[in-house]
């Protein structure tokens, strides 16, 4: 019958096995009573049960009445402790203060190392410099220099190989009430698979027990990891089925709750690679860094006032573009995003706005007239599965001296007077301009289950010769109007103001409005946070607002991957582009996304990884209230822990 045996400190079930005259571990295995043993590192004095020889197989060849020949087995050399760490080669000689406690995702194309510069005052672009390959077992400055490079090193005393493999993977996070709770390996195959790695360490000259491997990467995408396969550990998102590696969608998968274990394995176990008897295992945690609450609404092109899934793109498609395209990207700033609404929602109704942001007060009259300047317009309310109406309001005469405000007050007294059932009429100020003492006013119309449109306003030749008034009216062709730095408006374009100022935004998470406009594949409106101190921020209902374009929110989640990332990057930054003709960032994240050019540096990068400050691009103030380009050198990391617009929320 089965006996037990106390098993050793560096000991597997192999090596027990071994010293109980077995070939392997497979007959330990076997047994039921080993079963909480199969894929752990055994402990001192852990009891292992091992079979008997006459209860086995080989008992069927004795007879009596035979002669035999038995060998006696002596024991083997008890293994000494096996120890496995991921670390990060330095300089100095391979040492204990090498090791790391977490991780997180490299910002750099995984073949690169020194990226080319022509900041550097001479003129002359620095030479790109590779990312040592799998062949390189020491130290590399260059390499060392990307902060999310590590290496596996492994000390054993009881190989005289020169080289040892080690199994690292990514272990799946594991939720209890939306919470990370735990961590487990992905299921065995093709997921495993995608995200594991069979990692070679190598004898050091110094340490003939000392092993280390290659400098490696943690990716998370397949184009980064098969362009350096061996060098590379895929750590992504489940949110697709239909990636690579996913086979059943799991979008609550975050890419930051992930751990990665490190496996040393004995190499005369006969099972698989990641199933074998263990002999040492570290494991790390990624950095689990921030995240930010975002705001999803997607429009209709005809109004119906449901809240059904028939906007421009599905609501599916454009959750799965930010918990995929989003995620994986930010992933290197180690943000992460959590969509707090998502909404199908109507266009909005038309809207009023009364003067200019550096407009002056009212004349009194006409333009090249003694007349009185007049506001006269119609209020068409059309009532989904109802009669429609059509309501007058004036015309009324302008009064001299009047500020943007005190006209916009007129015409709400003017249609409140109306008594117009569920009408509502709101006012809100824009910021002045140019320094100017006022902005602006818009004036929005609202009333449930109907749509608002206005017209019939009166021509600008009988309005105020020096205060306008303008319908604003949605248009898909022209909402993305652009808020040129050289004529920039703190509030944002008219049309845009209506959009965002239509629906109850949240300033301090990120606000998205997917439409249905070919001009530009997103805009955002910042905050100009950095500017709240001279009283130049921005105001509350369009701040961290950003439109996109449906064909970049559809269920096409490759094409036009980077446009999302890339608008939220505004708003993450509370910043424009990165400057024309700089080598470091052609082709990255906040490069103006209409110049990327198809060379070496992809634009899925998040500006300057690895390198010190560089030109880059915000809306600031060139004096007397005026707003312009102003470049600075610094970074995207240090851009977004200056922005305190947004709420950043700790993970």
């Amino acid at each position: 019958m089965p006996y037990t045996v106390d098993a050793n400190a560096g000991d597997c079930l192999c090596t027990i096995a071994h010293r109980e005259g077995f070939s392997d571990c497979r007959p330990l295995r076997a047994l039921p009573a080993n079963n909480g043993f199969l894929n752990v590192i055994l402990q001192a004095h852990d009891l292992i049960s091992i079979p008997s020889w006459n209860e086995g197989t080989a008992a069927a060849f004795f007879a009596t009445g035979m002669r035999h020949v038995f060998c006696c087995c002596l024991p083997t050399v008890i293994p000494q402790p096996t120890t496995l760490r991921i670390v990060r080669t330095r300089a100095t000689p391979p040492a204990n203060g090498d090791a790391i406690n977490d991780i997180g995702i490299s910002r750099f194309p995984p073949g690169v190392a020194v990226y080319p510069l022509d900041n550097d005052g001479t003129g002359h672009p620095a030479a790109r410099v590779d990312f040592p390959d799998h062949t390189h077992r020491v130290y590399s400055a260059h390499a060392f220099a990307d902060p999310n490079a590590f290496n596996i090193e492994v000390v054993d005393p009881n190989t005289a190989n020169a080289d040892v493999t080690v199994y690292l993977e990514a272990l799946q996070p594991v939720y209890a009430m939306g919470a990370l709770n735990a961590h487990q390996r992905f299921p065995a195959g093709a997921v495993r698979n995608a995200r594991s790695l069979q990692v070679t360490c190598t004898q050091m000259a110094a340490d003939a027990t000392r092993h280390r491997s290659c400098y490696l990467r943690l990716v998370v995408d397949r184009a980064d990891q098969q362009a350096r396969p061996q060098q590379t550990l895929l750590v992504t998102d489940m949110t697709v089925a239909a990636d690579p590696g996913v086979g059943i969608a799991t979008p609550q998968v975050e890419i930051l709750d992930h751990d990665i274990r490190a496996t040393y394995e004995y190499a005369g176990c006969p099972l698989p690679a990641g199933q074998r008897c263990v002999l040492a295992r570290a494991e790390i945690e990624l950095r689990r860094g921030r995240s930010v609450d975002l705001e999803v609404r997607i429009l209709r092109t005809n109004a119906d006032g449901t809240n059904n899934d028939n906007g421009v793109v599905q609501r599916q498609h454009a959750e799965r573009r930010i918990l995929r395209n989003a995620r994986r990207i930010w992933a290197q700033e180690e943000l992460t995003f959590v969509i707090q609404r998502m909404d199908t929602v109507d266009p909005p109704n038309d809207m009023l706005t009364v003067g200019e942001p550096d407009q002056p007060n009212s004349s009194g009259h006409q333009q090249g007239s003694l007349t009185p300047g007049q506001i006269g317009f119609r209020i068409n309310v059309n009532q989904f599965g109802g009669a429609n109406t059509v309501h007058q309001v004036g015309p009324f005469n302008v009064p001299a001296g009047n500020t943007s405000v005190q006209t916009a007050q007129l015409i709400q007294q003017r249609v409140n007077a109306l008594n117009i059932l569920n009408l509502q009429v709101q006012r809100l100020a824009n910021p002045a301009e140019g320094g100017a003492a006022q902005g602006s006013v818009d004036v929005l119309f609202a009333r449930p289950n109907s749509f608002v449109t206005l017209t019939h306003l009166t021509g600008n030749n009988q309005q105020d010769s020096a205060q306008k008034v303008a319908v604003v009216h949605f248009d898909t062709a022209n909402i993305n109007q652009n808020n040129q730095a050289t004529n920039a408006r703190r509030g944002g374009t008219p049309m845009r103001r209506l959009l965002f100022k239509s629906y109850p935004t949240n300033h301090q998470r990120i606000n998205i409005f997917v439409i249905n406009d070919n001009t530009f594949g997103g805009l955002t409106t910042g905050s100009l946070h950095a500017l709240a101190g001279v009283n130049l921020d921005v105001i509350q209902e369009v701040r961290n607002c950003l439109t996109m374009n449906a064909d970049a929110m559809d269920a096409n989640f490759d094409t036009l991957y980077v446009i999302l990332p890339h608008e939220l990057g505004h708003a993450l930054t509370d910043a424009d582009h990165l400057p024309l003709g700089e080598n470091i960032d052609v082709g990255g994240l906040m490069f103006s996304i209409p110049n990327v050019q198809g060379n070496w540096y992809d634009n899925r990068r998040i500006s300057g990884p690895g390198q010190p400050n560089h030109p880059y691009e915000h809306l600031g103030h060139l004096g007397g209230g005026v707003l312009g380009l102003v470049q600075v050198n610094t970074t995207t990391h240090a851009f977004i822990v200056a922005n305190g617009s947004l709420n950043f929320n700790n993970r």
